[in-house]
């Protein structure tokens, strides 16, 4: 037989997953009526958030929408926290990223231009730049910023 205290595994990131949602639930109206929404008893949600068991994945889920808070933040710390937030300094938004390195892309080809990879990688990481305000970009600005670098 097991012995409970020995089958708790305090990991620090389960930890960290249990502050995160504990600060979120801490905002919610109350734990009953996330508990309710998730489709839990509220006695669940504050194991949870005390770190003394975590969510299945369904259940995360139904957190993460029921904080409205991204599902990668809620389960790792990483990513912007809520939906159509940029990436906080140092992460990268894979979305934007994408965008830029296609668009640097089609821009080159257009042109008939070849560029070294260093060069490309500058180019892309200034579109990326642009994107990254999560401000709408207007496309002429890109392409005339990609003339310029290429």
């Amino acid at each position: 037989m097991t012995n409970y205290k020995q089958s708790l595994q305090f990991t620090e990131a389960s930890l960290q997953f249990a502050d995160r949602l504990k600060s979120e639930a801490d905002a919610y109206k109350n734990a009953s009526a996330l508990a309710r929404e998730v489709g839990v008893v509220e006695g669940t949600v504050r194991k949870w958030t005390n770190g003394i068991s975590q969510p299945k994945i369904g259940e995360t889920v139904a957190l993460a929408r029921a904080l409205r808070v991204n599902l990668l933040w809620l389960a790792t710390g990483e990513g912007p926290k809520h939906p159509g937030e940029p990436a906080a300094p140092g992460q990268i938004d894979l979305k934007s990223l994408q965008l830029a390195l296609e668009m640097v892309e089609q821009a080159l080809e257009t042109r008939r231009r070849v560029t070294d990879p260093e060069n490309k990688a500058q180019i892309v990481a200034a579109v990326y730049d642009l994107f990254a305000g999560n401000q709408p970009v207007e496309k002429a600005k890109v392409l005339k910023l990609i003339k310029t670098m290429a």
